[in-house]
């Protein structure tokens, strides 16, 4: 590898030329994360920055605690936990979640708040218990900058769960 590729500002330089799709980065971010060792944390990083809800960080916890079910055309999918979350359970959520510093809604399904983008996956109220339940002491997301969240008391109840040192931007 090129000297000046060991560099992380010019490594982090390149990974900015990657653009959103969809709302999201790039699909090859997670693919340059596993080139190699220099590329791994700022690729991972930049794919972490911005998530739309936890739906991506709760996939990243063992398949066997939790299931997706499709409600409707309109609503579309809610992720569910199928188990109750053991200590073990918590080791890449843990990982990834530091990462993430804009969050752009919670992605909460109940029925006071169904969102008629289908294409986006929501996340059930009962997710949210388990993780202020079990979660770590501090914030979900330590590092999270911007939080975007639902006009409701549910969304509300469960925004506690990100408020962190590194918050500024509420909308």
């Amino acid at each position: 590898m090129h000297r000046c590729l060991q560099i992380l500002e010019i490594i982090t330089a390149v990974l900015g030329f990657i653009e959103y799709e969809g709302g999201e980065y790039h699909p090859h971010l997670a693919s340059i994360a596993r080139t190699c060792r220099a590329f791994q944390e700022p690729a991972l990083d930049r794919l972490w920055y911005y998530q739309f809800n936890l739906y991506n960080l709760v996939k990243c916890m063992p398949s066997d605690a939790w299931g997706i079910k499709h409600i409707s055309s309109f609503v579309g999918d809610v992720l569910f936990f199928k188990r109750t979350l053991r200590v073990d359970d918590w080791t890449q959520f843990r990982a990834y979640t530091k990462r993430i510093r804009c969050l752009d809604s919670i992605g909460l399904y109940t029925p006071e708040v169904v969102f008629a983008d289908s294409k986006r996956s929501k996340i059930d109220e009962d997710v949210y218990n388990q993780l202020n339940l079990y979660g770590t002491s501090g914030p979900l997301s330590p590092n999270l900058e911007t939080l975007r969240i639902p006009d409701t008391e549910t969304a509300f109840h469960f925004a506690k769960l990100f408020l962190g040192p590194m918050l500024d931007d509420i909308k």
